[in-house]
């Protein structure tokens, strides 16, 4: 008989050697996972080459002058293959190159960098992160250090490049520009908005071919430097947008927003021969007493136009031939039952008996309704048909989201006794800001109704592609004998009518206020609320010789109503410095029998050779006064540019003061600061002063004029 405890001792011995296996075998596993050889077989066993989509580099968004509106701004990540470099070339190199970092990059000092490196190297890592969002300054600095100067394939720097698209002169015209994200960023959310959206093809260019070879880690490397298929980069747009303009409008508008405390606005700015829009800005409340670019009311939103309307009414009453300018209607004591509804005038006891230019002028309620019933409530579909004839089609801008405009006929369930009346003045229609600025730029043009455009020329490496012409949606609005009747009208209305406060000394504005009672849901226009208004004014100027339309709308202003007071005001403004700067209204200076002294162009401070490319192209004399240097500045004298140095110090603040835009935002953000800007044209003030030391990314503000 076996012995219980002989067995059980047998058992434990057993249970031991099993575990002392066990324990030998995890050690060893863990051993070969860590030891480098062994990695480096797996992970070459494991890389997959693979065939990937190469993105282009978008293309860039001009104003009409130049100047640049949206970019894609390089970065780079940088990563490194340790596992190419050879062992001699990475010993005779790590201290230079260590140091070399370490003066590039802040955060780790040159020790730091020599044991993250020789730790790479060490354990034969083919991934090793070096640095993300790199300038193309640092990385030209990075391309020059030790062993990574010797390639991809034998210094293993691996560069992936990122294209960041930013907006030049933000917040202006940014829903205009608009954007195209794939993902949402914070509160932005993912879509297609805008240029951006409506030229995505042409700026989007070809996506590329190359091999890539993934690594273990998930990771893709280049294979070689050869792509199967090269990238074709985006084409620029040339819009019509001037800067100056939109700077005017946008500022204008939302300083009336403020002190309305209006829910919103828009302004648009349109030039009469070509339909070219110089400027569109749309601000909306977003919190107390802020505005920003959050939606196009200016081509998405339709409404009641209220009294801008007057003017379709004026064109289809003159051409059907059922009034004249001289035609007279009673408006009583400023108000006329229609059925159980009472039209008002705004002036309390009326006009007495009027003309149309007089009603058009001084925008008679009772005088318009009464005009357009008497002559059309037999047959109200002539009308309707008539409006419909001259704007019942959408204007066919470039951008998506265009409202289509509703003009009720007689065969709608909602149509009733009192639509024709109330049609007249605006009401029971709805029309975008651009629609009804389109109507008012064709009268401008002597009947010549051009479709709103934004973008003039496409590019390709500055060479003109596509060049997209002004078109003529019709040629006739209407005869020329009621334009030049309606023309007169919209004159009064300046002249002595509701919009006399934006009369000028050097010019003449030609135009239509605007007030429309909004509608308050469900209940319509009768509300225990407070009525909240819409005020507008859409006009052109100079009104003997038209150059540029312009409509401005304010919704819901909390302090004013009145299209003139409100709407107008903004109006003036944009009108004023338009003809201020615009140097086809005011004769020039030295008209006459001068003679003007020939002197050398003065330049911008910029970059040297760029400086001295042109002189010697144009062949100007320069002298060189101080000494050569990258960043330059010029002075006229007696006939030859004299060229100086420029300060831009490379480890303390540069002085920008006098570029342009381009070369300030150049020499800035490749020393790292956060550049906020103020203004167009050369910078004439910087925030931080010049020689002074500065960190990484802070923040400098430019001041140009």
């Amino acid at each position: 008989m076996i012995d219980k405890k002989v067995v059980i001792w047998r058992v434990y011995v057993v249970f031991l050697v099993l575990m002392m296996v066990g324990a030998g075998i995890v050690v060893r596993v863990f051993a070969i996972q860590n030891n480098a050889e062994y990695k480096k077989v797996v992970e070459q066993k494991s890389d997959i080459v693979v065939e990937k989509d190469i993105l282009p580099v978008r293309g860039n968004i001009f104003s009409s002058d130049g100047s640049l509106l949206a970019t894609s701004d390089p970065v780079f990540n940088l990563h490194w293959d340790a596992g190419v470099v050879e062992n001699d070339l990475f010993n005779e190199s790590l201290d230079s190159l260590a140091l070399g970092l370490s003066a590039i990059f802040d955060g780790k000092s040159s020790s730091d960098w020599k044991t993250y490196l020789t730790k790479a190297k060490n354990d034969n890592l083919h991934y090793v992160k070096i640095a993300t969002k790199v300038s193309r300054r640092d990385l030209a600095k990075v391309n020059n250090l030790p062993i990574f100067r010797d390639g991809q394939y034998r210094g293993g720097l691996i560069i992936e490049k990122q294209d960041k698209r930013k907006r030049q002169f933000s917040p202006l015209a940014d829903r205009t520009i608009g954007y195209v994200r794939t993902d949402s960023v914070g509160a932005m959310p993912k879509g297609k908005v805008g240029l951006e959206d409506a030229f995505d093809k042409q700026l989007a260019g070809v996506k590329g071919r190359r091999k890539m070879r993934k690594l273990s880690s998930g990771k893709y490397i280049p294979y070689d430097d050869k792509f199967i298929v090269k990238p074709e980069n985006g084409k620029d747009l040339i819009t019509t947008i001037d800067v100056n303009l939109q700077d005017v409008a946008q500022n204008e508008l939302k300083k009336q927003l403020e002190s309305q405390g209006a829910a919103n606005g828009c302004a648009i700015v349109m030039e009469v021969e070509t339909g070219h829009i110089k400027a569109i800005v749309n601000l909306g409340k977003t919190g107390e007493n802020s505005y920003y670019e959050n939606y196009n009311y200016a081509i998405g939103t339709a409404s009641e136009p209220g009294s801008t309307f007057k003017l379709a009414s004026t064109l289809v009453a003159l051409e059907d031939g059922v009034v004249d300018l001289s035609s007279e209607i009673d408006t009583e004591d400023g108000t006329h039952k229609f059925y159980d509804r009472t039209m008002r005038d705004s002036r309390i006891g009326g006009y007495g008996v009027i003309n149309l230019e007089q009603a058009f002028a001084n925008s008679s309620n009772v005088y318009f309704s009464k005009m357009i019933d008497d002559a059309y409530n037999r047959n109200p579909q002539k009308f309707v048909d008539g409006i419909k004839r001259i704007m019942g089609q959408m204007t066919g801008i470039s951008l998506r989201g265009e409202a289509r405009p509703y003009i009720k006929d007689t065969d709608d369930d909602l149509w009733s006794g009192v639509s024709l009346p109330w049609t007249s003045i605006g009401y029971e229609t709805k029309f975008t800001p651009l629609q009804i600025l389109t109507l008012y730029n064709a009268v401008a043009n002597d009947g010549v109704v051009m479709r709103p455009q934004l973008v003039s020329e496409i590019r390709v490496n500055g060479d003109v592609v596509d060049k997209i012409d002004p078109y003529v949606i019709s040629p006739r609005l209407c005869s020329p004998t009621t334009i030049k009747k309606a023309k007169k009208c919209m004159e009064a209305v300046v002249e002595y009518g509701t919009g006399k406060s934006l009369q000028g000394a050097n010019y003449t504005i030609a135009g239509k206020t605007g007030t429309t009672q909004l509608a308050n849901g469900l209940s319509g226009y009768k509300s225990e609320e407070k009525i909240k208004y819409r005020a507008s004014f859409c006009g052109y100027f100079p009104a003997d010789k038209p150059k540029y339309s312009c409509i401005v709308v304010v919704a819901a202003p909390q302090q004013g109503k009145y299209g003139a007071e409100v709407a107008g005001t903004v109006f003036k403004a944009i009108a004023d410095k338009v003809y201020a700067t615009d140097f086809e209204h005011h004769n020039a200076v030295n008209e006459g029998n001068y003679v003007e002294e020939k002197a050398a162009p003065l330049t911008k401070p910029g970059y040297s050779e760029e400086i001295l490319l042109v002189a010697k192209e144009l062949g100007i004399d320069y002298k060189v006064a101080d000494g050569m240097d990258k960043w330059v500045m010029t002075e006229s004298e007696s006939g030859h540019l004299e060229i100086h140095k420029k300060y831009v110090g490379e480890t303390t603040v540069p002085n920008v003061k006098g570029m342009g835009l381009k070369d300030a935002l150049y020499v800035l953000e490749n020393r790292g600061f956060v550049v906020k800007i103020q203004g167009s044209g050369k910078v004439i003030a910087q925030s931080l002063e010049p020689g002074k030391t500065f960190k990484k990314n802070d923040l400098i503000k430019l001041k140009l004029k």
